[in-house]
């Protein structure tokens, strides 16, 4: 592993933590759907970190899920966070009626 790799996962591990950590006390003060699903998605963005982290120290793989030739694991945390982003949003969008 290169030190530019180590660096930048380790940039990315610490401000991943931050924002999730940030994003979970603002859901308890404002206990909104909306912001729940801003919360969960960047929640799994700092899950995909986490297992790009362990991958690359080789702990584990992410092949053990596969759906034909894909791998599912890589798809699944690099997909999933967006979706609730947009989820959230299109929840706030609802809320406020002024689209």
């Amino acid at each position: 592993m290169t030190d530019q790799m180590v660096i930048t996962l380790s940039v990315k591990l610490i401000s991943g933590f931050i924002a999730a950590f940030i994003s979970v006390l603002l859901w308890s003060k404002t206990r909104d759907g909306a912001w729940l699903t801003m919360v969960i998605g960047v929640v799994f963005l700092y899950l995909g970190t986490l297992m790009e982290v362990l991958e690359s120290f080789g702990f584990i793989g992410t092949d053990i899920v596969k759906l034909g030739d894909i791998s599912l694991l890589p798809l699944v945390f690099g997909t999933l966070p967006f979706i609730f982003f947009a989820v959230g949003m299109f929840a706030f969008l609802l809320r406020i009626r002024k689209f």
